[in-house]
């Protein structure tokens, strides 16, 4: 028998539409990944993480930075976009 896993937490729902609202409004390509992606194709898994991947194309990264700012996201670190630019990793918390 399976059980139906719990719904996820509110502030994990809030971080993940301010995500997703910020790379819809910044027109981008992008993809959900990792834990999120599996739970989104019906395998159920504990995440509490949001991992994305984007195109930036000729959008640049302190852009990209400043658009999720506007939807309510933070830098995890204090020089994010050069953290960016070594790692190629945009690291933000809700």
């Amino acid at each position: 028998m399976t059980t139906a896993a719990a719904p996820p937490p509110a502030p994990f729902l809030a971080a993940l539409e301010a995500v997703t609202g910020a790379l819809a409004a910044s027109g981008l390509a992008h993809a959900l990944m990792g834990g999120l992606a599996a739970v989104a194709h019906g395998v159920p898994r504990a995440t509490l993480d949001i991992d994305v991947t984007v195109a930036l194309g000729t959008c640049d990264v302190a852009e990209l930075m400043e658009g999720l700012t506007r939807h309510g996201l933070r830098p995890r670190h204090a020089d994010a976009v050069a953290f960016a630019r070594r790692h190629q990793t945009l690291l933000m918390r809700h």
